[in-house]
């Protein structure tokens, strides 16, 4: 149907006005799939995050389609760059937040794909990952368990891992 077709795409960064607001629309490469989106109201100091920040439970990296771990702790730490402390961090799943909350969210990010490199250079596989113990404290997603207070999850870990693989 021609009214579904798209007037305005972009590829990197895009700026809107609209009532005198600045809306930037922002995409630093694939993190939780390929066309994740940061929506940024500058003069409210506002970010919508999306998918790429889940603060309610574990990540999903859609390394299916593109998405990667990598990624994810890039674009987030690219968006850190651009907002502050006052900024209302709006999470594609869960409360509103802080960069104070999306710190935490990344470091545990970092510490997973941290734990999967050593897996990783220790020559073990997918399918040898995913035979851990969830119950241990090598198991790659504890720094989330820990956090979230949620059970180990192997979808998590299979999904970073195989992006990680790629």
């Amino acid at each position: 149907e021609p009214l579904a077709i798209p007037t305005k795409t972009y590829k990197d960064e895009m700026s809107l006005n609209l009532n005198g607001h600045t809306i930037k629309v922002m995409n630093f490469g694939p993190a939780h799939t390929t066309g994740d989106s940061f929506i940024y109201f500058t003069e409210s100091n506002v970010i919508h995050m999306g998918d790429v920040a889940n603060l309610s439970g574990l990540p999903f990296i859609d390394a299916g389609n593109g998405g990667t771990l990598d990624g994810m702790i890039s674009s987030i730490r690219k968006v850190m760059g651009i907002i502050n402390k006052e900024t209302i961090v709006v999470p594609g799943h869960g409360e509103v937040s802080t960069i104070n909350d999306l710190e935490k969210y990344v470091s545990n990010l970092e510490e997973v794909r941290d734990r999967l490199l050593i897996l990783s250079r220790k020559g073990l596989s997918l399918e040898e990952v995913m035979e851990l113990d969830v119950a241990s404290d090598i198991f790659p997603s504890s720094p989330f368990d820990e956090a979230t207070g949620m059970p180990a999850s192997k979808m998590f870990v299979n999904r970073a891992y195989t992006s990680m693989l790629k």
